[in-house]
This record gives structure tokens, sequence and C-alpha cells, in this order.
């Protein structure tokens, strides 16, 4: 199920990245979170076919890394402690929101803003 959620927000993730932006829209960040420097250090190392996937993604080649959509604070839902950061595993529109808030509010209004409640997902 984990599995699932995560290949499903890197999917969209990516699917919003590959759209080009529309006239007037701010320009994205170009680089990441200094943490995320040492997220990627690890994880090419243990999670190679992961890293290289975000590498080719939308997100990998804005600089956009680990930290930035995975950032938490310490009350959040889900938050936990990791090699020095704190981190969520589930990414949700709240956390894209933070760069990407047209989309979260066009995709509020689909069944598919409701399946953090299928999967009984606190955040």
């Amino acid at each position: 199920m984990i599995a699932l959620a995560t290949f499903t927000t890197l999917w969209v993730a990516d699917s919003l990245h590959a759209q080009q932006p529309a006239e007037g829209t701010p320009e994205r960040a170009t680089s990441g979170a200094p943490q995320g420097a040492k997220c990627l250090t690890c994880h090419e190392a243990m999670n190679p076919a992961l890293a290289q996937e975000w590498h080719d993604s939308a997100h990998g080649q804005k600089g956009i890394n680990c930290y930035d959509c995975h950032k938490a604070n310490k009350n959040d839902p889900g938050a936990f402690e990791h090699n020095g950061s704190m981190i969520h595993v589930v990414v949700s529109p709240k956390d894209c929101g933070g760069c990407h808030q047209k989309e979260v509010d066009q995709q509020k209004g689909s069944h598919h803003a409701k399946a953090g409640e299928i999967l009984a997902s606190p955040r």
C-alpha cells in the first residue's frame, strides 16, 4: 500500500512538473534545500533505482530534492527524525501546495482528493 502511494505521489509530482507553466506562472525554485544533499548521498548508495528515478524526473532536473518535499515539523502527523532531519514519508497535497497551490486547489475538487481518507492517511 505504501509503495502504491509513493509511486502515485512521484508520478503526480513528475506530471505536474512536465507540464509547461502557464503564462504568468511564477518561476519555480531551481535549487533544493541543503539538507537534500545528505539525503542523496545515502539514498544513491542504498536505493540507486529510486535515486535515478528522481534524477530523471522534472523535480530532479530542476534541483528540487528529497528534503524539499519530505521535510516536516516536529508536530506534523507521521513526522520522525531521520539522520538529523525531521521528515515524513508521505508527501501530501499540503506539501505540494508550497509550490503548486493552483494545482492543489484544482485537485481538491476531484475524487482523488479523498485518497488519503481511503488509505487512512493522517496527512
